[in-house]
């Protein structure tokens, strides 16, 4: 069974570094691929077709750089689409009310996302690309981990899958006012525990998603850091 996103995550193109083709081919042979970098990672978009993507790229383009590009194959329509976008971005970053930059602050800890019940032990504290880096580098311990939103607030599964080249995905996971969690797709998936999150996607794809379980190894010796040390050896000493 095919999950469809509705929602992934909230880009803010003011992080925006390049837009390339992505070559690779997915099992659709019709549809094609972008590459989305921006500086706290990349984002891949699938879309239906050629004259698709050379429209993505004319609307990223076009917001990042507040013009119409000129380097790419568009109909006449779809220019003036463009064009009249790009007026009502300029209108609506002019009409922006400023506001006073609120304190720096650190971001907030993966741990504290509000979490009820027993936590899934293919929970990892990472970002949304050191997720795809984890996945990728360790393709025999699982194919899906759960982990904090880019909010802070809420969660998100990553998976990938191999399809002639990786191939991810990004599912957001909100907690419910009275109580549990729902997976955010077309047709949302409640669920009472995030254990009940990841059996859910397991079975909606028949398996093909399996948790992200990494081995993680065993220290052969007991070590303790040396400001640890010095306390120890302070209070043997005042015993003494």
């Amino acid at each position: 069974m095919c999950l469809c996103i509705i929602y992934v995550e909230k880009l803010d193109l003011s992080g925006f570094v390049s837009l390339k083709d992505d070559c690779s081919r997915d099992r659709n042979l019709e549809a094609a691929r972008l590459i989305l970098r921006m500086k706290d990672g990349e984002t891949k978009i699938t879309v239906p077709n050629l004259e698709s993507r050379e429209l993505w790229k004319g609307f990223l383009y076009s917001v990042v750089e507040l013009n119409v590009p000129s380097c790419l194959t568009l109909l006449p329509g779809q220019l003036q689409m463009l064009k009249e976008m790009v007026d009502k971005e300029r209108s609506r970053r002019r009409n922006r009310t400023p506001t006073r930059a609120p304190p720096s602050r650190a971001p907030p800890s993966p741990l504290s996302v509000p979490l009820v019940g027993e936590i899934p032990p293919c929970f990892r504290p990472v970002s949304r690309t050191e997720a795809e880096v984890l996945l990728e580098r360790h393709p025999d311990c699982g194919n899906m981990l759960l982990r904090p939103g880019r909010d802070g607030c809420s969660l998100a599964v990553t998976t990938r899958q191999d399809l002639n080249g990786s191939v991810f995905r990004h599912y957001r996971v909100t907690q419910r006012d009275q109580g549990g969690y729902v997976i955010d797709v077309e047709n949302p998936i409640p669920c009472a525990t995030l254990h009940e999150v990841i059996d859910a996607l397991v079975e909606k794809t028949a398996g093909t998603l399996q948790p992200f379980l990494l081995e993680e190894p065993y220290e052969e010796n007991i070590t303790l850091n040396e400001e640890l040390k010095m306390k120890f050896e302070k209070r043997r000493a005042s015993q003494e």
